[in-house]
């Protein structure tokens, strides 16, 4: 099959790396497969994809919501599924969603499939939601198969009749969870951390996220002051890189103990990093199911984490880790003090976390089961 996929940027991230994994499987198992996306990209990403899957950038395609942009983008999406001719076309995200498979309905292509990773209708205000919902409802009618990451967000697809229940399928976004069940900690730990050579590890609450507004880091460094009250050497590790850089170093300057928050950005062994911590936190305003509390759980790493649709798919509250209301940031604050002031909650959390079976969310799991609703699209009459 001929086979595009459409994402408007392409940068270190789960939703990328998910897209990444597809890519490189199909074209592996003899698909020709396109890859399109925005000029929003980071070349570490990039170096991962096969060299044949073949790159077209459409220089238009930008991640804010620009209405001229748009439209040029969607003409030259147009354009290049003119010249392809693909069978399938494979949406990821939001924008790249809506003007992908618009264009691709337009070409008429026979299989528009469209990745759910974040529903971008939650948890925004009411004048975006009400955009979001609008451009979903334009293009619902014209998706022949919707793929959520969790049950979480394909029920809040079909919550707002966003397509038929038959044409939505849940399919766990793929990682290579062998990084991450018996992951080393990095060797140059004492400088990550800034400690003193003989020093003992500290205590280590860490978050793997980009450096986003929704990921909610400044939340999360006013929270740990609560931990650095009773537990004063705790370090918080911030790992990523991404556009709200300078208000998380603001308010780590603004902290009571800059020294113990560490900001240490885009990191490509995450696995050494989880092997640090102690403690893993999730606070992100919106998301799909997050993949890195998948891998957390694969390394055995209790995680701490705001509410989110359909988390209890990983982690269980009491058993796995600890889920606090979506914006209740000082319960998150004194949840992670009780894991770090509790050694016998702690092991009995981590060993729940490590008891969990999370190999639905394998690369080859994940590119079966899309192969799966490829093949079921393309039996359609």
């Amino acid at each position: 099959m001929k086979i595009v996929h459409i994402k408007t940027r392409f940068l270190n991230a789960g939703a990328e790396e998910n897209t990444l994994y597809s890519c490189n499987w199909s074209v592996a198992h003899g698909d020709e497969v396109y890859l399109l996306i925005g000029p929003s990209a980071d070349e570490e990403i990039l170096a991962r994809v096969d060299p044949r899957v073949k790159i077209i950038t459409i220089p238009t395609m930008v991640n804010p919501i620009a209405p001229l942009d748009d439209f040029r983008a969607f003409l030259a999406i147009v354009k290049v599924l003119k010249e392809i001719r693909p069978d399938i076309v494979h949406t990821h995200t939001s924008k790249a969603g809506i003007v992908g498979r618009a264009a691709a309905r337009l070409v008429g292509v026979k299989g528009i499939i469209h990745g759910v990773h974040i529903a971008p209708f939650l948890n925004v205000g009411l004048m975006p939601r009400i955009i979001y919902l609008t451009a979903e409802r334009l293009v619902a009618g014209s998706t022949d198969a919707f793929i959520s990451v969790s049950r979480g967000m394909r029920d809040a697809f079909l919550e707002e009749r966003l397509g038929p229940p038959d044409r939505h399928y849940v399919i766990y976004s793929g990682m290579d969870l062998d990084e991450f069940r018996s992951p080393k900690p990095i060797e140059n730990w004492r400088d990550l951390l800034g400690c003193a050579e003989g020093e003992a590890k500290p205590p280590v609450i860490l978050m793997l996220a980009a450096l986003e507004r929704r990921k909610r880091h400044v939340e999360l460094i006013r929270a740990f002051e609560r931990v650095l009250r009773v537990v004063p050497d705790a370090r918080l590790v911030l790992a990523g890189e991404g556009g709200n850089r300078a208000a998380v170093e603001a308010a780590i300057a603004a902290s009571s103990n800059p020294s113990r928050i560490r900001l240490v950005g885009f990191n490509s062994n995450p696995g050494g990093l989880i092997a640090l911590a102690d403690i893993a936190v999730h606070c992100a305003a919106r998301e799909g199911l997050p993949r890195v509390v998948v891998q957390y759980a694969a390394a055995g790493v209790p995680v701490v984490m705001t509410n989110l649709p359909g988390i209890g798919e990983v982690v269980t509250d009491g058993v796995t880790g600890f889920v606090v209301g979506e914006n209740d940031f000082d319960g998150l604050g004194d949840a992670l003090v009780r894991l770090l002031t509790d050694s016998a909650l702690l092991a009995k959390v981590r060993e729940g976390s490590r008891a969990l079976d999370v190999s639905a969310w394998g690369i080859e799991s994940m590119c079966r089961s899309n192969q799966v609703v490829y093949d079921t699209v393309m039996a359609q009459p």
